[in-house]
């Protein structure tokens, strides 16, 4: 596996028992899977797995993110993706949809940011995006950049190393008000899946689509550049399609979609899997940025960086 930062090592592939039983033998508490089923390149590279972080700020608690956590379930749901929860094993809420493998991990991450900025918005008083600790104040952080790359989330059913030894539990959205993460545990988690059954067995029927998810972060950029629009591009993509169940999103780039989503100010570039660049490609087709040296979403890129910039991070 290569990072960002251009270190690599190998991955252990958890695929038999006595994978698992190495790693706690090598005194593994927690495991952090990569947000990839698939093997081998480019399947390596596109998530299948869309993860966001809630995580409670101090003065906040346990259920100020479950409050957070039911509206964007909401949320995700009006962009195609069906959410499942789990608590963290610690004082947050883990939210996980499973998405379609047509994506890199920055559009993921921007597809992220788009849903937690518009949550943000939605519950301004509860959530924030802020990324320095300094201006959270006492709010649920949506931490969007758990979808980097080089992050990963404790996995379901995973021990936490903590007092208690409480574990990442799946929960359905129905008990998730009422549940006390303290009392999951490696003592009690077994016997409750034995008895109620795994919350997220339908998690892998459920992929959707990030394209509704990055239109939400393109609508951002326009707005930040003075152009706000009406729909995101991937909605309306999504409306024309369902409107005309022979478009070919494909050829969108140079059919009349395009024209309609630049009446609306909303399209830079549409590229070949209908995904929004925003000027980023080529006339090769090719992205123009050394996406894993990327560390700014601000559009332009050029703009200097501040402390404190609604865009840094």
């Amino acid at each position: 596996c290569r990072y960002p930062s251009g270190r690599r090592h190998a991955q252990l592939v958890v695929d038999e028992i006595g994978a698992a039983v190495w790693a706690v033998q090598m005194n593994t508490v927690t495991f952090h899977p990569w947000p990839v089923r698939g093997m081998g390149s480019p399947a390596l590279d596109n998530p299948d797995e869309l993860r966001i972080d809630l995580d409670p700020q101090p003065g906040r608690g346990f259920a100020d993110a479950v409050e957070a956590a039911l509206a964007l379930r909401d949320l995700m749901a009006e962009v195609g993706l069906v959410a499942y929860a789990k608590t963290s094993g610690n004082r947050g809420v883990h939210v996980f949809a499973r998405i379609e493998p047509t994506h890199e991990f920055l559009d993921v991450r921007h597809a992220v940011i788009g849903i937690a900025r518009e949550l943000e918005r939605r519950l301004p008083d509860l959530v924030t995006t802020a990324w320095w600790k300094e201006e959270r104040g006492e709010k649920v952080f949506v931490d969007y950049n758990q979808a980097c790359r080089d992050r990963t989330i404790a996995a379901a059913y995973s021990p936490r190393p903590l007092p208690g030894a409480p574990v990442s539990t799946p929960v359905t959205w129905a008990e998730l008000p009422t549940v006390d993460p303290a009392e999951l545990t490696v003592r009690t988690v077994p016997q409750r899946l034995a008895a109620l059954g795994d919350p997220w067995a339908g998690l892998d029927d459920q992929a959707g689509s990030v394209l509704p998810a990055l239109g939400l972060w393109a609508a951002d950029l326009d707005r930040a550049n003075g152009a706000p629009r009406e729909r995101p591009p991937a909605v309306v993509l999504d409306e024309l399609a369902q409107g005309d169940p022979e478009l070919d999103l494909d050829q969108a780039a140079t059919s009349d979609v395009a024209g309609q989503l630049e009446h609306l100010g909303a399209a830079r570039a549409v590229d070949a899997v209908g995904g929004i660049r925003l000027g980023t490609v080529g006339e090769d087709g090719r992205d123009r940025r050394n996406r894993e040296d990327v560390v700014d979403d601000r559009w332009p890129p050029e703009q200097p960086r501040q402390r404190g910039d609604r865009w840094f991070g």
